[in-house]
């Protein structure tokens, strides 16, 4: 199922037995909703995690102690994953496939993801290695990266074109803008 016990995901993991307050959202997104409590506990499986609120990595592998806001969901994308989002929530959504996305990655090595959008099944790949950054996608409408390393990125390809990092983090790529 697209939402799913974090026992399903992780079936390795004795931790996650007893785990019914945060579940999975696919295969790359940790969802931990906050209750009305004074400490908001989460379990973060093995691996390398991104909080999507902070950006900040944490290790898996173990317990954490997360501020409690309750207008915040906690969501924790997982190490080589990619999550596609829309730049801005439209009110509805229209009959048409999705024409700009954002592209969230999390990466430590490789990782390779497919994207499904009514009929389309679009490839993406990427690879670090010693802070360069290859990525190739196809039929997957990117407008905009949000790229999370471990390693500083000093080069980015996309589909084989040279992108320039800027200092403030940003870098054009194929005459689109994407945030590292």
């Amino acid at each position: 199922p697209m939402m799913r016990a974090m026992v399903l995901e992780f079936p390795e993991d004795i931790s996650v037995r007893n785990v019914d307050t945060q579940y999975m959202l696919g295969g790359a997104l940790l969802v931990a909703p906050v209750f009305d409590q004074q400490k908001h506990n989460i379990y973060l499986p093995a691996g390398s995690w991104v909080d999507l609120e902070t950006g900040e990595r944490l290790t898996g592998g173990r317990w954490i102690v997360y501020p409690k806001h309750i207008e915040i969901i906690p969501l924790f994308l997982r190490e080589n994953s990619m999550l596609p989002m829309l730049p801005t929530a439209p009110k509805h959504i229209g009959e048409d496939n999705f024409t700009s996305l954002e592209l969230v990655i999390n990466i430590t090595d490789d990782m390779e993801q497919t994207y499904y959008d009514d009929g389309i099944e679009g490839s993406f790949r990427a690879a670090l290695n010693n802070g360069k950054l290859e990525i190739t996608a196809k039929d997957i409408p990117a407008e905009r990266f949000l790229i999370y390393a471990p390693e500083p990125v000093t080069q980015v390809y996309f589909n084989g074109d040279a992108c320039e990092i800027h200092n403030d983090g940003s870098c054009i790529c194929a005459h689109k803008t994407h945030v590292i």
